[in-house]
């Protein structure tokens, strides 16, 4: 009658062995890719700084006072500003994984497990011998 919900699994998940840690790869591709999205919008947002800001530059300012607002409201005006950047990183990443989740079918998007283990697998070995040759 009663059974554990911890074995329930819904659909196939992907999961890769990478240096001898099982990690959830469609997890570990939404956190590459949102933080390539935060930083290809700061990087352009960012390249010709103008006194009065336009176009990207003006969307980059508007979610950095956002930012700098929530923090100086729950920090205190004084002690708010070293934490902007923490603050910011952690807002802007859980706002664009949301976000992303939502809006992206994920479901839709297949690779066959061949390609994924092979691709991690080649990964895995560049990976391993470059932090072995750092080391020695």
């Amino acid at each position: 009658m009663f059974f554990s919900l911890a074995a329930v699994e819904v659909g196939e998940h992907l999961y890769w062995n990478i240096a001898g840690l099982t990690v959830h790869g469609q997890v570990l591709l939404v956190t590459w890719l949102v933080i390539a999205i935060i930083l290809t919008i700061t990087v352009l947002g960012t390249l010709k700084l103008e006194q009065v800001p336009k176009g990207l530059q003006n969307f980059v300012e508007a979610v950095f006072e956002y930012v700098s607002g929530i923090a100086k409201d729950q920090i205190g005006e004084y002690e708010y500003r070293p934490w902007v950047p923490f603050v910011g990183t952690l807002f802007l990443f859980i706002f664009v994984a949301n976000w992303l989740g939502a809006l992206v079918p994920w479901k839709l998007i297949k690779l066959s497990a061949r390609i994924r283990a092979d691709a991690c697998s080649r990964w895995c070995q560049t990976a391993c011998i470059n932090v072995s040759k750092r080391h020695t």
